[in-house]
């Protein structure tokens, strides 16, 4: 998601309806008490908080943060 700045592209890449990276985002924003973009009509970027995490997102995933094996890791795709 981090990668593709927009919802809509990271759900295509990851092979998934946009809806479904929309809420599984919200649900680990609201588990974790933060946000981790910050969204506008032109995309989003990531937060403080989302800088800080997304390396150890990267780095636990073998540095492919886009990619189906990764987002099974974080239960985007299931």
């Amino acid at each position: 998601m981090a990668e593709a700045s927009n919802f809509s592209r990271a759900a295509l890449h990851l092979g998934v309806a946009q809806p479904i990276v929309t809420r599984k985002i919200r649900k680990l924003e609201e588990d974790l008490g933060v946000n981790l973009f910050i969204r506008t009509n032109r995309g989003c970027t990531l937060t403080q908080e989302g800088e800080l995490l997304y390396p150890t997102i990267t780095s636990e995933s073998g540095g492919n943060c886009g990619h189906k094996r990764s987002a099974n890791a974080y239960s985007l795709v299931s």
